[in-house]
């Protein structure tokens, strides 16, 4: 029903709505945003799992490393420039993520 809204409030002519709704109800359209959907809700299964099992900051940990093999992964790929703000960014990240494992580690 929130598609539906979304297509009538965005596109100024009806025709234009039954149009896309035929190319969105397509059958290898359809089979990709199940495929999408399914793989959406698994991984909120997955953040959930291990936010349970090995606490948040684990999870951070994860998730930074994530980002960070993404930025490395674009600049070595695609050939984008590591700045010394960026270089940075990703140090102080990493700093201010150390020292709270550190932090919390004494406290325990």
């Amino acid at each position: 029903a929130g598609m539906v809204f979304t297509l009538v409030a965005a596109v100024p002519k009806a025709g234009e709505v039954w149009e896309e709704m035929g190319t969105v109800l397509n059958g290898a359209v359809a089979v990709r945003v199940l495929i999408l959907a399914l793989l959406g809700a698994s991984g909120q299964l997955f953040i959930y799992y291990t936010i349970r099992e090995f606490g948040g900051v684990v999870f951070a940990w994860i998730m930074t490393a994530r980002k960070l093999m993404s930025v490395v992964v674009s600049i070595l790929w695609f050939g984008h420039g590591l700045s010394w703000t960026k270089a940075g960014c990703i140090g102080l990240v990493f700093g201010v993520m150390i020292s709270q494992t550190m932090r919390k580690k004494k406290t325990a």
